[in-house]
């Protein structure tokens, strides 16, 4: 190993460390997260509802959705929204879909 590699992981070890601490509490944030709803109600709510929706569409443009779910957390710094249904307990998620070389777009689909 040269000199500069050496002084380059020396210098990017605070990084890393700092990386690894905001996914830990991340972690930590979303096994804590805040649970609703009851799922025996789960078969008259959220089962008719597809399992993802198309790419594209965030939460909020989606109308069967919009007014049922709550926010509950984030994760992976911010790029995975984590979302329950109010009624039934169903969790969602919203993230980033790949496409191609650079082209992200949002997708929704249930988590649980």
């Amino acid at each position: 190993m040269s000199y500069g590699d050496l002084l380059k992981k020396l210098l990017m070890a605070p990084a890393y460390a700092h990386a690894a601490a905001i996914a830990v509490r991340e972690r930590f944030d979303h096994a804590n997260r805040k649970r609703l709803g009851d799922p025996a109600n789960r078969a008259k709510c959220c089962d008719p509802l597809p399992g993802e929706f198309p790419l594209k569409k965030r939460v909020v443009d989606i109308p069967e959705l919009v007014n049922k779910i709550e926010h509950v957390g984030t994760i992976n710094t911010g790029l995975t929204r984590w979302f329950a249904c109010r009624t039934c307990g169903q969790e969602w998620r919203e993230d980033q879909e790949s496409v191609g070389n650079f082209a992200e777009y949002p997708h929704v689909r249930k988590a649980t």
